[in-house]
């Protein structure tokens, strides 16, 4: 999203960003504050009290406190990622809310509350779909809500319901895709398919991830040429929808030497094998660049993506990718720079790794051809004639 931000501005638009929480220096980042008050106990002293009295005994003072406390009895071991459409922040009298002419919505997941903005704002909205939780109630990814939906029935349905309402009638809403597993995605959804769709690429700044020469990094690494290195990123290691035991197990079957690098928090080894490398949380993409490019072949078995931003960032960096049916893989990946996983299994990608290990790659040219499919000059000027064909 500040990808797309940055390169707006330089476009010559002018772009603000309104966020729950900010992390980013830039002056143009603007941070809401939460003011629906859902939680809020009265200034009289009488009926604070009284509020005190109704939690203490189990009751609820409102529809957010309500669903709270039904997520709350879900054992943890069936816990999953399950985010809210009602929030504590009604933005729509925000002054960056009220004086733009375009709106556009990224990842608003326990931010927007839907109820109140998509009643009452009539300024043109462009939503960027940054995974498929606007088409389902809390939860993020339909692989989820099969795994997990029957624990979640009565709020997973209620929500459902909550952003359906908030959606009827709503005639200023614009939706991206950012690929076209996205795009059959919102056709295909309840919630989302009555609404026009754009697919426009995720904006990533490739100008930050650079090849480097292999055998420079790996040594780097400790890594010797003769070795088979085998790259896995995801923000956290034990993410099931990641898969990174079907990777260790399929590293487990090559017959020849290999190491597996794992980017990310480190949840899933208690104890590091002697065949894994374990680079934790990597936040440079400069440091990216050199993992990126010290492996031989990178892979994302994952259930699901959106998008796939570490597909587009190996590829820019001349690493093939081997990636399951997800995301913007199908679309970009060939023999030239990668494997198509048909199924995700370990057979599969065991037999995979043998194949990009037999295989001979050429790295210039899968930099080269992810560099010109995912120009940033293109992208954001595909978006902004988005915005200008609305506005029209």
């Amino acid at each position: 999203m500040l990808n797309l931000h940055k390169a707006l501005l330089d476009a010559g638009v002018d772009s603000k960003v309104l966020v729950a929480k900010k992390t980013s220096c830039d002056e143009r980042v603007f941070c809401a504050e939460r003011n629906l008050n859902l939680h809020s106990y009265s200034q009289n002293r009488v009926i604070r009290l009284l509020q005190k009295v109704i939690k203490k005994r189990g009751w609820c003072l409102n529809q957010l406190d309500k669903y709270e406390r039904m997520v709350k009895q879900i054992p943890s071991s069936l816990s999953t990622f399950f985010t809210f459409p009602i929030t504590h922040y009604d933005i729509t009298q925000h002054p960056l809310v009220k004086e733009a002419d375009i709106i556009h919505l990224h990842w608003i997941a326990d931010f927007v509350d839907f109820p109140s903005f998509f009643h009452n704002v009539s300024q043109s909205i462009v939503w960027t779909l940054r995974d498929e939780n606007p088409g389902l109630g809390g939860f993020h990814y339909e692989s989820a809500k099969e795994k997990f939906g029957k624990y979640f029935v009565p709020i997973e349905d209620a929500f459902i319901k909550i952003k359906q309402d908030s959606l009827s009638g709503c005639n200023n809403l614009h939706l991206v895709a950012m690929s076209d597993v996205m795009q059959t995605f919102c056709s295909n959804n309840t919630i989302l398919a009555s609404f026009p769709i754009q697919r426009i690429d995720n904006l990533v700044d490739l100008s930050s991830y650079n090849s480097i020469d292999r055998p420079i990094v790996k040594t780097a690494l400790g890594l010797t040429d003769n070795v088979f290195s085998v790259l896995f990123v995801s923000v956290s290691l034990s993410d099931s929808r990641k898969n990174l035991s079907i990777v260790y197990e399929a590293i487990k079957r090559l017959p020849f030497k290999t190491v597996l690098i794992c980017v990310g928090k480190n949840d899933f080894f208690s104890a590091v094998p002697e065949n894994v490398i374990c680079l934790n949380s990597v936040d440079s993409a400069r440091i990216m660049s050199a993992v990126y490019s010290a492996a031989d072949v990178f892979v994302t078995p994952a259930t699901q993506e959106s998008f796939g931003k570490t597909t587009v960032e190996s590829l820019s960096c001349g690493t093939p990718v081997i990636s399951s049916r997800v995301g913007i893989a199908p679309e970009v990946i060939t023999s030239e720079n990668g494997i198509i996983l048909d199924e995700i299994t370990v057979d599969a990608v065991s037999k995979a790794l043998v194949e990009a290990h037999d295989r001979k790659y050429d790295s210039e040219t899968i930099r080269k051809t992810a560099l010109e499919r995912f120009d940033s000059k293109r992208i954001v000027n595909e978006y902004i004639a988005l915005y200008e064909r609305i506005l029209s």
